[in-house]
């Protein structure tokens, strides 16, 4: 049966905790290396709604894209959402593991698989990095517009909407994208000379730079660009025989109508 430490050493040989951005939390964010694993959750947001998940489930494990939070915590208690989530993983014996911009730099990581579900070839990175991939892909594709990419995204990522600038039939050989928030990377976006940009979390006045610099957005949504997380760590996993993958049963925290 492996260790909390052995599963956490097999994943970074995917995505090493060194390519995790500055502000970021990864790795093993609670429990102990030593503990065994038997059962994993798999999900995308490690918070009190797969804490509880997992422990109605009997996992000793959280692996998570998203981590427990970015900064620290002064109390744990049940006064804050915070806290109960703590104490229901402490009090279950419940470790987490959570691999976020390390996983979304990775060569292979997230945005290379939406770069390869939406058919687009790679160039080069959006954020670039000094000998290690960087967030965000630069990518190209032949004869396309705006609306094949929809249509491709609408396929590739079961979402019957998307939101989207500018006019739909616009020709779109030269394509970034950054999965879950990529807000942060507009402005080299713009210095690529990027037809179209894809991401998710854009505030208007930011949709609005890019459409005054000639580019495009399509907004796919951050729980829709990287819920396929779960799936890429059950892959990954599918390795370890003697540990039960458990995929989580969370939901886009909006709904649509």
């Amino acid at each position: 049966m492996p260790t909390c430490g052995e599963i956490l050493e097999y994943l970074e040989g995917y995505m090493p905790l060194s390519l995790a951005e500055d502000f970021d939390n990864v790795g093993l964010l609670v429990g102990r290396h030593s503990k065994p694993v038997k059962k994993a959750l798999l999900c995308l947001n490690a918070n009190l709604f797969t804490a509880k998940e997992a422990a109605k489930a009997g996992a000793d494990l959280i692996i998570s894209h998203h981590p427990l939070t970015f900064s620290g915590e002064k109390k744990i208690t049940e006064d804050t959402v915070m806290g109960e989530t703590y104490l229901t993983l402490m009090e279950n014996g419940i470790s987490v593991i959570s691999m976020h911009t390390n996983f979304d730099c990775a060569a292979g990581g997230l945005n290379d698989l939406m770069a390869k579900r939406l058919h687009l070839t790679v160039v080069e990175d959006l954020d670039k990095k000094e000998n290690a991939h960087g967030c965000g892909r630069i990518c190209t594709a032949e004869d396309m517009t705006v609306k094949d990419i929809i249509d491709r995204i609408k396929e590739a990522y079961g979402v019957s909407v998307v939101k989207y600038t500018g006019d739909a039939n616009k020709p779109a050989q030269k394509i970034a994208l950054c999965t879950g928030s990529g807000k942060s990377f507009i402005p080299e976006v713009i210095k690529s000379g990027a037809d179209v940009y894809i991401t998710g979390d854009v505030s208007y006045s930011q949709a609005l730079e890019l459409e005054s610099a000639g580019v495009s957005l399509i907004d796919l949504g951050h729980y829709e660009s990287e819920i396929v997380c779960r799936e890429a760590f059950l892959e990954m996993l599918s390795g370890f025989t003697d540990v039960e993958c458990v995929i989580s049963k969370e939901k886009n925290v909006f709904s649509y109508r």
